[in-house]
């Protein structure tokens, strides 16, 4: 008996099968190789299956950290990062309405009555904001518009960073003038590294469930302090008690963006990761200034500041350390809410203006200076000279 012929349709059907089934198994052995250490269950399935929220899918973390071993895909915008990643590591979001007079309540100082950049000491970086009641009431407008055209995170993002997150001019015909000066970073892919004075926060309490991230975080925008303002004679010995990159040093404000009719929780736990790592590393340099000059009392300037945005929406924040326990170890940090508003409303405009210029004469007036006291006690006593006298701001 003769054997059959083929029938064509049949075979192409199956061979579509096979390719279906074997596509499937790859996706699934992709997926189980992305699974945190120690979340498999005892029957070799996955713990995770009955939590679909918990993995973003094909979302990615940025640069993995070189001592993983895999990628969790969790990332800010899950559910669970705030259980997963901050809570491990007690960063805790105080996120209440607070009363706040203003910000010049929250940072005991007055507005200049001639502007910041008449103000001795602040004059040498050009980011202070400022406009008429004519360019408020503009701004104001075409927040309004943007809103109602639906425009995406990225028009919100560049018209923001336009019009109140300014950069100052990078080339500066005497660049060792020694005047603290806040530098503008957009997107820094800035991983942490240990050796380098930047490391993410440890994990403090067990009690949660802990899954490893990378921090490569990666803000929207932050501003750090230039190394300008050091005393060239000992500025390449910064990077040995301090973490440098490039020409900047000890960031003091972040800055998140999500698209306008999404959850704040995304951008709110963007900035906590971001916040604390900058946190806890100035932390960590204050307390390698204690341990070189016992006595040295724990800084109120160890802070951070944040800002996040939805569409024309913002609230301002401000990372803390949480209150020492009988010793100077890092027990994880409070990031609080401090005052929120909409800038279709002018008033609106008004208080972002003043918290955003407020933040920044703090970094230039406090932390600067703040960061050089403790820079300098740890160069100190290793046997760097660094006996100069700083510009005193007025």
């Amino acid at each position: 008996m003769g054997v059959p012929d083929a029938d064509a349709d049949n075979t192409d059907a199956t061979w579509i099968e096979v390719r279906k089934n074997r596509d499937m198994s790859a996706r699934a052995a992709k997926r189980n190789s992305r699974l945190p250490r120690g979340l498999a269950s005892d029957t070799g399935r996955s713990s995770l299956s009955d939590q679909p929220n918990l993995v973003d899918s094909g979302e990615s973390v940025g640069t993995p950290d070189s001592t993983l071993t895999s990628r969790t895909g969790v990332t800010p915008r899950n559910a669970k990062f705030t259980e997963l990643i901050l809570l491990p590591r007690a960063i805790r979001v105080k996120d209440t309405n607070a009363i706040v007079a203003s910000a010049f309540a929250h940072f005991n100082t007055n507005r200049p009555s001639e502007g910041y950049d008449k103000v001795g000491g602040l004059s040498h970086t050009d980011i202070w904001v400022s406009g008429n009641a004519d360019w408020v009431r503009s701004l104001s407008n075409e927040y309004k518009e943007m809103k109602a055209l639906g425009l995406c995170e990225e028009e919100f993002a560049s018209f923001a960073k336009e019009q109140f997150l300014r950069r100052s001019p990078r080339y500066l015909p005497d660049s060792d003038d020694r005047q603290w000066r806040g530098e503008r970073m957009l997107q820094l892919v800035n991983p942490p590294k240990e050796n380098t004075h930047w490391r993410k926060p440890p994990v403090l309490d067990s009690t949660h469930p802990i899954v490893e991230w990378s921090w490569d975080i990666r803000p929207d925008c932050a501003y750090w302090l230039s190394l300008k303002g050091f005393n060239p004679r000992y500025r390449f010995q910064i990077q040995n008690c301090a973490y440098v990159r490039d020409w900047i040093t000890c960031p003091y404000f972040t800055v998140e963006f999500k698209r306008d009719g999404v959850s704040e929780d995304a951008a709110i736990a963007q900035v906590a990761a971001a916040g604390s790592m900058a946190l806890y590393n100035r932390y960590k340099l204050r307390e390698a200034a204690r341990e070189a000059r016992p006595g040295l009392e724990m800084d109120s300037n160890i802070r951070h500041y944040a800002l996040t945005f939805v569409g024309s929406k913002f609230v301002f924040w401000v990372l803390e350390p949480h209150e020492p326990r009988g010793d100077e170890r890092w027990h994880g940090c409070t990031m609080t809410r401090l005052v929120g508003a909409d800038c279709t409303d002018v008033y609106g405009v008004e208080e972002l203006v003043d918290w955003i210029n407020e933040i920044h004469r703090w970094g230039v007036a406090a932390h600067g200076p703040s960061c050089e006291r403790d820079i300098k006690a740890v160069l100190n006593l290793g046997g760097v000279r660094t006996s100069d006298i700083h510009a005193v701001l007025s």
